[in-house]
């Protein structure tokens, strides 16, 4: 009896697993979109130059950076979420085993206070000052 009820519950995670799979398709589909206009400064790849036209004023969330040669946006505010979640919301210990994942030796003491206050400080810094001075771009 317990055999038959793993085996039905083996079929059921499977089950779900697909129907999961199934179902994301129309998010991954809109996501891939939107990496694709965001980054769609296709001579940049090219040429190796960033795009500085007016769009680099606009701040878009999503699959970008400000320095690819291909984003015609950017997002510091993207960036400074990433710094946010990673350096104060998980805990120290996460943090450092993630970022020691593929390093022979472990950084050292300097770094966690470094990208903590120094990274999403000039994060803050660089928001302030572009909507100050109408952009980043």
């Amino acid at each position: 009896m317990s055999n038959k009820k793993n085996s039905d519950n083996k079929s059921n995670k499977k089950q779900n697993t697909k129907n999961m799979k199934i179902n994301e398709w129309p998010r991954h589909g809109i996501q891939a979109l939107w990496a694709f206009i965001t980054n769609s400064h296709v001579t940049g790849f090219v040429t190796g130059k960033i795009y500085t036209g007016k769009l680099k004023n606009a701040c878009v969330p999503g699959l970008n950076c400000y320095s690819c040669p291909g984003a015609v946006a950017s997002c510091p505010i993207g960036a400074l979420l990433a710094g946010v979640f990673f350096y104060w919301v998980l805990k120290k210990e996460d943090c450092l085993v993630q970022v020691n994942l593929a390093r022979r030796r472990p950084l050292g003491r300097w770094f966690y206070p470094t990208a903590k206050y120094l990274y999403c400080g000039v994060t803050v810094l660089v928001l302030i000052l572009g909507a100050v001075n109408g952009g980043i771009g």
